[in-house]
């Protein structure tokens, strides 16, 4: 067996403490050894992970944002075609579609929007 002959002291409130026992009872295991397994399996992310990550979360936030924006818009749109059967006349000017029933209760829209 190895040598230890380092010795390191933390401090904890209740609830840490109490949840660091619970795992130490759980494990089996000594207090030693839990916290040596738990550092050896321990992934921390460096400075410029933790960047990319809030980069990439912002990106997707950013993405979500304008797909909920397109998603509200198509379903007024479907909420108009389907209670009037045409669409509106200022949409008419930007976008000019041919509309014909498919299946009952169902609008099939067709053209290409500028």
């Amino acid at each position: 067996m190895r040598k230890r002959n380092h010795t390191v002291t933390i401090r904890m409130n209740k609830e840490e403490y109490d949840l660091f026992q619970s795992k130490v009872k759980e494990s089996g295991r000594t207090q030693q050894e839990v916290v040596i397994k738990a550092i050896a399996d321990l992934k921390i992310a460096s400075a410029e992970e933790i960047e990319e990550l809030k980069r990439l979360n912002q990106m997707f936030a950013d993405i979500l944002c304008q797909l909920r924006g397109a998603t509200t818009n198509i379903n007024q749109i479907a909420r108009k075609l389907h209670t009037d059967g045409e669409i509106p006349n200022d949409s008419k000017r930007k976008c000019p579609q041919k509309i014909r029933h498919g299946a009952p209760g169902h609008l099939a829209v067709r053209g290409q929007c500028a």
